[in-house]
């Protein structure tokens, strides 16, 4: 007798607690607002709001804000399941009425982290068939003076860096020239130049024209030069990004 009226009293116990859920559930209303996590806008989002402080979103939202999982239980309503965000240790939301939008404030600890497109560890040394390729540009004058004149740019390059060679070319069909340039062919610059984008350097051996300043000139010269070329890093960035 004893058993049946205890196993009565559980069972009247679980009903009433399975009322007083689903009553709760139903007392979560669904609420349409615009949001924001850590000052970053979110869209608008359709979420469950028990008329305080306490907000339960889907998982597709909690992916987009990238919160780590596991996830809590979620509270189902209209078959679509929904998950409390007051479950998640730290997480402040600031609820306006009359703008109808909400501010989630969640700590670091509970978001996936990011990580840059470039990694040092994810570059990759570039190879380099071996092969040569010839720029030129020819241009003829045909006046009193006839000039033929051009530009001669071979470079070969392999695996280990390239040398480019830059020569120009002048003549002129005529018993006299009065223009006082020299003819023939004329060597401008050869350099050999190996890039390092592990280290955003290019080494540079043979002619070299100097960088100059604001009001500078740039010269030729010849020797070794080793500078940063960021260039060879077209994803970095070079100035300071303006957020936190």
């Amino acid at each position: 007798m004893r058993l049946r009226q205890l196993a009565d009293s559980i069972a009247g116990l679980s009903l009433v607690l399975l009322v007083a859920t689903a009553m709760a559930e139903q007392n979560d209303q669904l609420l349409l607002a615009a949001v924001t996590v850590n000052h970053m806008p979110q869209g608008t989002v359709v979420m469950l709001w028990d008329g305080g402080t306490e907000f339960s979103v889907q998982a597709a939202d909690l992916e987009k804000w990238r919160v780590r999982q596991p996830y809590p239980e979620p509270v189902w309503r209209d078959g679509k399941a929904y998950y409390p965000l007051r479950s998640f240790p730290g997480v402040v939301a600031a609820y306006d009425a009359i703008a109808v939008a909400v501010d989630f404030s969640i700590p670091p600890q509970n978001l996936e982290p990011l990580f840059s497109i470039m990694r040092q560890d994810e570059l990759r040394a570039a190879t380099s068939d071996t092969g040569i390729y010839l720029d030129y540009d020819w241009s003829y004058t045909d006046t009193a003076q006839s000039t033929l004149a051009g530009l001669v740019a071979p470079t070969v390059f392999t695996n280990l860096g390239s040398l480019k060679s830059e020569h120009i070319y002048r003549g002129y069909d005529s018993f006299f020239n009065d223009s006082g340039l020299q003819e023939g062919w004329i060597r401008l610059t050869s350099t050999f130049t190996r890039d390092d984008p592990a280290r955003m350097r290019s080494y540079r051996v043979g002619d070299i024209t100097s960088t100059p300043g604001l009001w500078g000139g740039g010269y030729r010269l010849g020797g070794v030069q080793i500078a940063t070329n960021f260039s060879t890093r077209p994803t970095y960035i070079t100035f300071p990004i303006p957020s936190l």
